[in-house]
Formats: structure tokens, C-alpha cells, sequence
């Protein structure tokens, strides 16, 4: 009876393990997940500030160049 119940005692501890390994695999896969949806949406958003500061620079080039131009007309 004794050698049952450390069997069984082995198993569930066995069980134990391996459920804590693989929460623990699924949180750091959540984890390395979360960090890239971060990191894409801040590459993402940086991509766009910089598009939106060289529209910018673009268009005050081009009001520049056209104060410019008719200053000299």
C-alpha cells in the first residue's frame, strides 16, 4: 500500500512539474509575444511620426520656394 501511495505521490508530483513547465512556457511565449506586438506598433508609430515630419519638411520647402519664386516675380 505504501509503494501505491508513493507511486501515485510521484506521479502527481510529476504531473505537477510538468504543468508548471509548461504555464510557465505559455507565459513566457505570452510574454515574448506581448513584447513584439509592442515593439511592432512602436516601430509602426515611429515610421509614421517620420513620413508625417518629412511631409512636413516637404511642404515647407515647397511654401518656401514658392514665397520664393513670387517674391522674385
Amino acid at each position: 500500500m505504501a509503494v501505491m501511495h508513493s507511486s501515485l505521490t510521484s506521479a502527481a508530483n510529476h504531473y505537477a512539474t510538468i504543468h508548471h513547465s509548461i504555464m510557465g512556457d505559455l507565459m513566457l511565449i505570452s510574454n515574448i509575444r506581448s513584447l513584439y506586438i509592442d515593439n511592432s506598433t512602436a516601430y509602426i508609430r515611429r515610421v509614421f511620426l517620420e513620413a508625417a515630419a518629412a511631409a512636413v519638411m516637404v511642404v515647407v520647402v515647397v511654401v518656401v520656394a514658392a514665397v520664393a519664386v513670387q517674391s522674385y516675380t
